[in-house]
């Protein structure tokens, strides 16, 4: 049977898969944490479907093009880059006309032009936990001047340890945590509602609390 197949090609074995899969909201489960699993790296429609099934509470995506393939799979995507200027009118169309929640990521006062007035359109603030990727120094003033900006419409922070691919995961996962976590603390002492605090976990795979 292999043998008839054109290479390169991927063979997954569906069995190990949901296994997997399940084990992996199990855990986050009794953690009290959600998962968000990043599109980018299952790749395929027909797998992120038994991912949504198995009982994640969203999906992460870092193109519009996978908002545009995936919408109709799951009810709540994080578009996990900061949204350039110029870009909402092509997140709408990424939704369609479907009524799909989709919290794009601002990590400055001038990203917020490229957020697109919509209802179904959260935003949250990307955090700088290790000082080598992007986002917001969780204490400097501009954390909350981003907050005050964005209004009612913000749900929470999240992060992208650039950390996470040099040193040990349970270095960048404590800095990281300890970075959204003191972030959520201070826009909440400022009087915004904080929903989401969302960090990487396991190289491509989102958990949060929400």
């Amino acid at each position: 049977m292999y043998a008839d197949l054109s290479t390169p090609v991927a063979l997954v074995d569906l069995d190990v898969f949901e296994r997997n899969t399940a084990l992996g909201v199990q855990r986050a489960s009794e953690l009290g944490v959600g998962l968000r699993p990043h599109a980018k790296t299952v790749k395929s429609p027909f797998l992120l479907k038994k991912v949504v099934e198995a009982g994640v509470l969203g999906l992460t995506v870092s193109t519009l093009g996978e908002v545009e393939t995936l919408r109709h799979l799951v009810r709540d995507l994080l578009y996990a880059v900061p949204i350039a200027e110029g870009k909402g009118s092509r997140a709408l169309e990424a939704l369609g006309g479907t009524d799909v929640r989709l919290t794009v990521v601002v990590d400055s006062l001038a990203g917020l032009n490229g957020v697109p007035v919509d209802s179904r359109i959260d935003v949250a603030i990307e955090v700088d936990c290790d000082g080598r990727r992007g986002g917001v120094d969780p204490d400097g003033d501009l954390l909350v001047e981003i907050a005050d900006a964005v209004g009612p419409r913000l749900r929470g922070v999240m992060s992208h340890a650039g950390a996470a691919y040099s040193e040990p995961p349970a270095t960048a996962a404590v800095a990281e945590r300890e970075a959204v976590t003191r972030a959520a603390d201070r826009l909440r002492a400022a009087g915004h509602q904080v929903a989401l605090v969302s960090v990487q976990a396991g190289y491509g795979l989102e958990a949060w609390k929400d």
